[in-house]
């Protein structure tokens, strides 16, 4: 028996426009990203597990990336939850969209998917409710049907790669192939099969772009530094960028003991990352920072990171690296810069900067030292008013940064006063004389 390759997925595309009281779309999810995509809900079936695909919303045209197994290192760099069931370009292999039909009169009305050719042209197929292997028409099992006695009707129909390649292995160009399928009603029977389509004289349809990639972002990932902060760590990573960006996933572990327990990262793929956890995925980010929130304080955790695309393939994992989140009123007190460190809540090199300032000019001095005891005594009373107010935070975030920019260029700063100083005598010297002539 062939081992057949099913991807469930589910999407949502907003149409209101019927035709004669029936509209089919993909059935609805909610969106909680800003970027309008997301991964969807993904089922096992006899036999086959499902993967879940990266969906991405367009107002005529849902998006939807399939990564498929070309027999390269696909396997090894996906962050797939079944690996292994990655499909080939064979006819072992299906998609199985989530729709919804609504329909809302008492005709009968079947469900049909029109294929784009490369001509651009749809040919039409009506679709069953069972599995056919190379033909969607194929078989006697039952045609998709509805009527009024269901409003609103989910069905998962099954897509077959061969079928959507014109009856042969699909083949990529450049590492990629799009295959646009056109979702629509027909009423009182199933659509003729080989049937050309219009898809805008068949209002209350909808058409989705599948596409399809076996390129892998062979780059290396490196997480630059990793600090503390309350209930969270803020990763400093850089890489290249990478096509079709998504998201940047973390590998981590609780509890760990020192920095040495983990994978080497760097050369490991992120199916190899077994040993790690696999976390959150957060905002694409390849050269910044990247906050992992969430966590507990005082617990060591070990972290590692890696950029993925849309097509869940991901880059090599990242070196490893090893911090304890703290609680700020734990963080304010070991970092003693209690106004900065209130302000900013999180290890910061403006931070640093200030304790360089405090500990090799102020506390070398007699008046310094006293300053530095002032400050200690009071700047605590104030703290807790600082971190609870995202205002205050910013405020003093925004002073230690003016602070740090005039100090850390002071011979800048020196020259552009004292060039402004004479620019204004000068001009004032020249009205003086115009006056006087």
């Amino acid at each position: 028996m062939n081992n057949k390759y099913l991807v469930l997925l589910i999407f949502t595309i907003f149409s209101t426009t019927q035709v004669l009281g029936a509209s089919v779309k993909p059935y609805s999810y909610t969106i909680d990203d800003e970027d309008g995509t997301f991964i969807g809900m993904s089922q096992t079936t006899t036999g086959t597990n499902s993967n879940s695909l990266v969906t991405e919303y367009d107002s005529s045209m849902s998006k939807v990336y399939l990564p498929v197994n070309t027999g390269g290192t696909q396997l090894d760099y996906s962050v797939l939850d079944f690996t292994d069931e990655m499909p080939p370009l064979t006819s072992d292999s299906y998609l199985q969209p989530t729709l919804l039909v609504t329909t809302t009169s008492s005709d009968i009305y079947y469900l049909n998917a029109a294929f784009a050719d490369s001509s651009g042209q749809y040919f039409a197929i009506p679709l069953r409710k069972t599995q056919q292997l190379y033909d969607l028409a194929a078989g006697d099992s039952e045609y998709y049907s509805f009527d009024s006695s269901g409003t609103d009707v989910q069905v998962a129909p099954y897509l077959n790669l061969y079928a959507m390649c014109g009856g042969t292995d699909c083949e990529l160009s450049g590492n990629k192939l799009s295959i646009k399928v056109f979702f629509f009603l027909s009423i009182d029977s199933p659509e003729v099969t080989g049937t050309t389509i219009t898809p805008s004289e068949h209002s209350g349809g909808a058409t989705i772009e599948f596409l399809l990639s076996d390129l892998v972002p062979n780059y290396t990932t490196e997480l630059k530094e990793l600090r503390k902060g309350d209930g969270r760590l803020i990763a400093n990573i850089s890489s290249a960028n990478i096509l079709d960006a998504y998201r940047t996933i973390t590998f981590y572990k609780r509890d760990a003991e020192d920095r040495e327990d983990n994978f080497s990262g760097l050369d490991t793929y992120v199916a190899a990352a077994a040993v790690y956890t696999k976390g959150k995925m957060y905002p694409f980010t390849h050269d910044g920072d990247v906050t992992f929130s969430d966590l507990d304080n005082g617990i060591p955790y070990s972290f590692a990171v890696a950029l993925i695309n849309k097509y869940q393939f991901g880059t090599k994992v990242s070196n490893r690296d090893f911090n304890t989140p703290e609680s700020i009123k734990t963080f304010i007190q070991q970092q003693q810069c209690y106004l900065l460190s209130a302000g900013f809540q999180e290890e910061h090199y403006v931070i640093e900067y200030f304790k360089v300032i405090r500990d090799q000019y102020l506390l070398k001095s007699w008046p310094g030292t006293k300053l530095v005891q002032f400050y200690y005594w009071s700047a605590p009373h104030f703290t807790h008013y600082i971190y609870e107010s995202s205002l205050l935070s910013s405020l003093f975030r925004a002073i230690g940064y003016s602070l740090y920019f005039i100090f850390h260029n002071i011979t800048v700063v020196m020259m552009t006063i004292i060039g402004s100083v004479l620019l204004l005598f000068y001009r004032r010297n020249n009205m003086i004389k115009t006056v006087s002539n």
